[in-house]
């Protein structure tokens, strides 16, 4: 109450299930944003959903793993499934677009905390999670939910392109410094191992 008469701002606190370990605490996380969604209260705490509820939490943990693990197909084919599933469990018209749009801003959320624990670099992250959010937050439709997430996906799989794609002409660039470093030492050229670069 003290927060919302000094700055305007309504705090309300999503409340997870215990889990039995951290790496299920991305079900917990969608646990709590969905507590919110469904609920006007300060502080929202979960109740079991059916199964399909459980069906689109399990979509989501499917494409952070498949992240982790960069099979990007699978990724996409996981994540564009989430839009269906979440638009048919949370409802298909326009008037529902509120409650399927903070639940895809969660699950990017997820897909961006998966990117973090695989050393992404932070500045694409933050540009993909706030272009994300940007595209999602001015889509009044289904339809532009629909392409709003589809870019957003898109873009996340095009970041790990680039961040992977460039990965072995660097290796390859570094291989060939060290090489060219060995041959140009003033005391001659020494003999240079796989090993001995593959180190560096």
């Amino acid at each position: 109450n003290h927060i919302y008469q000094q700055y305007n701002l309504r705090i309300r606190i999503g409340v997870g299930r215990i889990k039995e370990g951290w790496h299920k605490l991305a079900e917990s996380y969608q646990e709590a944003w969905a507590a919110l969604v469904e609920s006007e209260l300060t502080i929202a705490v979960y109740k079991d959903r059916p199964s399909d509820f459980r069906e689109l939490s399990n979509q989501i943990v499917h494409a952070c793993q498949a992240l982790s693990q960069g099979d990007m197909r699978e990724v996409n084919s996981a994540l564009q499934a989430v839009f269906i599933s979440a638009s048919r469990h949370h409802g298909n018209t326009d008037y529902r677009v509120p409650i399927v749009r903070q639940f895809l801003i969660s699950a990017f959320d997820m897909l961006v905390l998966t990117a973090q624990g695989l050393n992404w670099d932070a500045v694409t992250l933050d540009r993909l999670r706030r272009e994300a959010l940007e595209r999602m937050e001015i889509a009044f439709t289904i339809s532009d939910l629909r392409e709003s997430w589809a870019v957003s996906v898109d873009d996340l799989i095009e970041a790990r392109k680039r961040l992977f794609e460039g990965r072995h002409e660097k290796i390859v660039e570094r291989a060939r410094a060290l090489i060219h470093q060995q041959i140009d030492q003033p005391e001659g050229s020494l003999p240079v191992s796989i090993a001995e670069i593959a180190s560096n």
